[in-house]
């Protein structure tokens, strides 16, 4: 069973199957289109059912029965297809009820635009654990042809159901006590490049965190490490499960600081935890390039720790970096035998709870407003809220999308952090006097501080100029905006914390 989104479909496209701005589609023509792989598939020997080759009219029955049949379901992810509400229930009723083995094909080609958002959605989280094949470089697609057939004869020889992207048969987290946690970036990592885990390398070959964890490793320290301790799971919330317990019961915390690291929200969410929230003893450790990530709000936590970082920008060669090894034993020694500082009280987690007032996602106007949280899905981190002006339709939205309508803290918010601010009014009809204002997801681009000495932030939409609606007072950046006007979105660890 292959499942796209037409919005991925150069065909789809072409044929005015689906709406897209001009640029999306020159974007999806250099990924690789969902029915030519479907075409590829058939061409090398295997059955597969694809909407496009039913009848008229085929209706969600017809959908579940062929998904209940198919041996293994093949997810072409990128943001338009967890956003779109029939493909999300469709992925999660082969995941979690006829628990599918899956195969996720990355079809979303960005160059310089948003980040693959998808990988923190709902469909995202029921991925964790799982080794995608990246389709979005059409003159690599013969070679990912390749390992995607070779995925699928792989899963159809296998009768244990999904394993992990090591090959292990998924289990759940173990509540394990390691001596040290590495939180990291890929890539920032050469072995993650060796492997074509990431496109690229910012760093070298001294400076990167899996190798230095081997080296912890060998010096007898027990070490948590995604690559060796993250297992597949069938609920979305499995690997920041595994990734909380990880850090909740690890004596150190080593972090390999950088701007991909700071703009990761991933990496991001591990050290707001562990600083934030359980307060763990943490070893920075400065890698990648430039200092970039000095303005974000990884960068200010990293200012408040008050401990020295370790930069390890300029290692390369081996005398150096045996230097460095001595300072980060003795460092990671130090923080073993000190613990954590009980008198510093855990940080507040601002995490929406039933009966809360918030800011909301509306799926259909992609704009953002004010609701009450009715319930929260733990297993999908999914929320359900009631709207402030009686709307009965999009109640439902990920933990992402939801915002506690409190001002954030000036140190959760630097350059890259991304926020909901508001821009604009509304009204739910014509002459209707229900309505308010409208809210939209922004990243800031600038920190300053005006003439009272507070911080005030600069910054535009994460959604691209062609896919915004034009509304009055639209503009695609704003500037000048106060700390009192900004709404921050959970974080998933956060999220499962407030609700554990």
């Amino acid at each position: 069973f292959l499942a796209y989104n037409k919005l991925d479909s150069p065909e789809a496209l072409a044929r005015h199957e689906a709406d897209a701005p001009p640029s999306y589609g020159q974007l999806i023509k250099e990924a690789s289109d969902p029915r030519r792989i479907k075409a590829m598939l058939v061409e090398a020997g295997f059955s597969v059912w694809l909407d496009i080759d039913q009848p008229p009219g085929v209706s969600y029955a017809d959908v579940v029965e062929a998904m209940s049949g198919a041996k293994i379901i093949v997810a072409c992810v990128s943001n338009a297809f967890v956003q779109d509400d029939d493909h999300r229930m469709q992925f999660q009723f082969a995941r979690k009820t006829l628990n599918k083995p899956i195969i996720p094909l990355v079809v979303e080609r960005y160059e310089n635009g948003p980040p693959w958002r998808w990988q923190v959605s709902a469909v995202g989280l029921l991925l964790a654990g799982e080794l995608y094949i990246d389709f979005t470089n059409i003159s690599l697609e013969d070679v990912k042809f390749d390992e995607l057939v070779q995925s699928i004869r792989s899963k159809l020889n296998t009768d244990s159901g999904p394993v992990s992207a090591t090959g292990k048969p998924s289990a759940p987290p173990a509540d394990e006590n390691n001596d040290v946690f590495i939180s990291y970036c890929w890539t920032n990592s050469a072995n993650a490049y060796r492997e074509n885990q990431v496109k690229r390398m910012v760093g070298t070959e001294f400076s990167d965190p899996r190798m230095i964890a081997d080296l912890l490793r060998g010096r007898g320290m027990s070490v948590w490490l995604d690559t060796l301790k993250l297992q597949s799971g069938n609920g979305a919330a499995s690997m920041f499960e595994q990734i909380a317990s990880g850090l909740r019961n690890a004596g150190v915390v080593v972090a390999f600081i950088s701007s991909e690291y700071a703009n990761s929200e991933n990496c991001r969410m591990e050290f707001q935890f562990a600083a934030k929230s359980l307060n763990k003893p943490i070893i920075p450790v400065i890698c990648g390039e430039g200092d970039d990530w000095k303005m974000t709000a990884v960068g200010m936590l990293v200012n408040n720790l008050q401990t020295d970082a370790l930069v390890i920008q300029s290692i390369d060669s081996e005398p150096a970096f045996k230097a460095m090894e001595v300072r980060l034993l003795k460092a990671v020694e130090s923080k073993r035998k000190g613990g954590s500082k009980a008198s510093k009280p855990k940080a507040e987690i601002k995490v929406p709870q039933v009966g809360d007032h918030v800011i909301s996602f509306h799926g259909n106007t992609g704009c953002y407003y004010m609701a009450t949280v009715k319930s929260f899905n733990r297993e999908l981190l999914t929320y359900t809220v009631d709207w402030d002006d009686g709307d009965s339709t999009g109640r439902e939205m990920s933990f992402d999308r939801i915002a506690l309508d409190l001002p954030p803290k000036e140190e959760d918010v630097g350059v890259g952090s991304l926020v909901v601010f508001p821009q604009g009014r509304y009204v739910l009809t014509a002459g209707s006097s229900q309505g308010g204002y409208r809210y939209h997801q922004g990243s800031i681009t600038k920190v300053y501080k005006n003439d009272k000495g507070e911080p005030i932030y600069d910054g535009h939409h994460t959604a691209d100029k062609d896919t915004m609606v034009n509304y009055r007072d639209y503009n695609y950046e704003f500037i000048g905006m106060p700390l009192a006007d900004l709404r921050l979105s959970p974080n998933a660890i956060d999220a499962l914390e407030a609700f554990s």
